[in-house]
């Protein structure tokens, strides 16, 4: 018998800082073992050192009038308040908790950071339906009506399906109302917005020149055509100040030329420091792809850039130009090139784009991820070698999640990587799902002895064939990390991996202490759960 989690909303209000944070990636990876605080002990840890109030409601047992004496104490105090849903596991709607918890909110006068994160949590495990509609948006509208002083916000809605038309007009008739917001940050992927409001929010926003950063998330949402993006890029012509820019136009049902205004349009922001854009899960034109990389390029004031797409493709003379071209981006230290895709033709998608990375001068943080693509090894060789001689990188992500043809080629080129970058701080391998062996890992635990300044490391295996052979020397390379604090170990569904490397794990944490956060995944492994327990 296992208990239901019950429905439960956390609120958050704290002293005003800069900026909106960005919300950690869930690993999502099955059973996991974590030696930390739970989220909601971790919850509390936060409330206490930042010597804040929170409001919890699970429904039943907390009425608005048990905070009413906390809430006057803030009433005319600058504060940021993070209002998050917790994920549902019962089939009730949420709505009448959610208009209390809004209310409650209005007797604030001075909220200054305000984040509403509904993406992806407001669920129930019996319905698909998100229970954040119409009448939700409308509380949500009562509350931005009252916060005339706001400067950062989100609104993080993505999947929440049950939003119609009317929803999103009230949602964009009171973000007329915010003239002082400076950061705003809209979450949109995978609703129901329609062109017609899609356009009709985004004109809303037109000539707030007081906008330094922008994020917003139009992925998957199948009712917005090319017009939409048009009107983007009209709203980006009015944000001559902005200097953080993210789009995810992933997965659309139409194309995106290379004539679209929304290039020209990015390339005029000089002052962009920040820039992420993502078109996953399907394929552009051929000519858009250039277009992009030139627009990049010109930004010779960029310091951190992110790329997602479905793939990509320059030829050789391209791909020489851009290197170029990107030897003179002197200010980027940090870079994420992504690509995924559900494509079996290896001939489909063809990383060596991403060996312009190479050329880049001062990068010192850096992610590659190759996901949901069956691209063999000799195809990844030439970018993990051209990225080889960046001795100044201190944080690296190599993302080969369910890569199908990824093999034991690829830890080798892993390997010299590491060799020559041993000023390297965190390191995140993910090798689940490919066809990687023992022999690959044997190859590459050398190569991480070497990183003694480690203080983060994340492995994961799983799905892969790895055995004892290949876990224990990984294991016995934990040893060599003196400033080690964090790390992530994933096993799952590796059958071969036994106790005896249990035992060694158990022999690491044993002396190690200072391990401040761990998580181990030994789901369907031959671990034995005896061993887990200890």
């Amino acid at each position: 018998y296992k208990r239901q989690p019950q429905k439960v909303l956390i609120l958050f209000f704290f002293q005003a800082e800069d900026g909106i944070r960005d919300a950690q990636e869930s690993r999502g990876l099955g059973d996991v073992y974590k030696r930390q605080p739970s989220k909601y002990e971790s919850y509390l840890a936060l409330i206490e050192t930042l010597e804040t109030i929170s409001i919890r409601v699970d429904g039943v047992n907390i009425s608005a009038s048990e905070k009413q004496e906390e809430l006057e104490r803030y009433k005319n105090s600058q504060v940021s308040v993070h209002v998050e849903v917790a994920e549902i596991h019962e089939d009730k709607p949420i709505n009448s908790w959610f208009t209390t918890i809004m209310k409650q909110l209005t007797q604030l006068n001075f909220i200054q950071e305000l984040t509403l994160d509904f993406s992806e949590k407001v669920q129930s495990v019996f319905s698909t339906r998100s229970y954040f509609d119409d009448e939700s948006c409308n509380s949500v509208c009562d509350l931005l009506l009252t916060c005339g002083s706001l400067k950062h916000l989100a609104l993080l809605l993505g999947t929440c399906e049950d939003i119609t038309d009317k929803g999103f007009i009230l949602l964009a008739d009171s973000l007329a109302n915010l003239s002082l917001v400076t950061s705003l940050y809209l979450n949109l992927d995978g609703t129901n917005i329609s062109d017609d409001e899609a356009v009709y929010l985004l004109e809303i926003l037109l000539d707030r020149a007081r906008i330094t950063s922008f994020k917003l998330g139009f992925g998957s949402c199948k009712l917005i055509t090319i017009h939409t993006v048009n009107t983007i890029s009209a709203l980006l012509q009015s944000m001559q100040y902005l200097v953080e820019l993210e789009l995810n136009l992933s997965n659309l049902d139409f194309e995106i030329p290379p004539t679209c205004p929304l290039f020209d349009s990015i390339q005029r922001l000089s002052k962009l420091r920040k820039l992420s854009l993502h078109f996953s899960g399907y394929f552009l034109p051929r000519e858009t792809y250039p277009r992009i990389f030139t627009v990049v390029s010109s930004l010779n004031t960029l310091t951190k850039l992110n790329l997602g797409f479905g793939m990509f493709m320059l030829n050789e003379d391209e791909i020489e130009y851009f290197k170029e071209k990107f030897r003179k981006m002197d200010k980027l230290t940090d870079v994420a090139m992504k690509i995924d895709y559900d494509s079996k033709q290896p001939e489909d998608v063809d990383p060596a784009f991403m060996t312009t990375l190479g050329s880049i001068p001062l990068l010192s943080e850096l992610q590659i991820q190759i996901t949901n693509v069956f691209i063999p090894d000799q195809k990844i060789f030439p970018v993990i070698d051209s990225i080889s001689s960046h001795s100044q990188l201190n944080k690296l992500r190599l993302q080969f999640w369910c890569s199908k043809l990824i093999a034991d080629q690829t830890c080798f080129s892993v390997r010299n990587l590491l060799r020559n970058s041993i000023n390297i701080t965190e390191l995140d391998l993910n090798f689940g799902q490919t066809i990687i062996t023992d022999k690959g890992m044997v190859a590459l635990a050398p190569a991480l002895i070497g990183l003694t300044g480690l203080t983060n490391f994340s492995l994961n295996l799983e799905r892969t064939s790895v055995s004892d052979k290949g876990s224990l020397p990984i294991v016995e390379a934990l040893f060599s990390f003196p400033k080690l604090r964090n790390i992530y170990l994933n096993f799952s569904s590796c059958s071969k991996v036994t106790n005896r490397t249990g035992n060694r794990i158990i022999g690491f944490f044993s002396i190690r202490e200072d391990i401040t956060s761990s998580t181990l995944s030994f789901y369907s492994t031959g671990i034995s759960l005896s061993l887990i327990h200890i």
